[in-house]
């Protein structure tokens, strides 16, 4: 089987109506290792030509004065 961007469209859906099924934590670290492994296992693929610079700026919404919250 062939895994397209769309197969990996779908299976980041799952994760997010279902992420303890996919994802040890649910916590932003794990997000990251898991679509990084994606992208490592299509020869870095996955993300061509995704500009990362605009998301990682924090959200005032996910941000405390303490810290980042919680995701979920």
């Amino acid at each position: 089987m062939t895994i397209t961007i769309t197969n990996y469209r779908d299976l980041f859906a799952n994760i997010r109506k279902r992420p303890r099924m996919w994802l040890i934590r649910e916590d932003f670290a794990s997000v990251v290792a898991f679509v990084e492994g994606c992208n490592q296992a299509t020869a870095r693929t996955l993300l061509t030509g995704f500009s990362h610079g605009w998301w990682l700026k924090p959200a005032a919404s996910t941000t405390t004065p303490g810290g980042a919250s919680s995701l979920t």
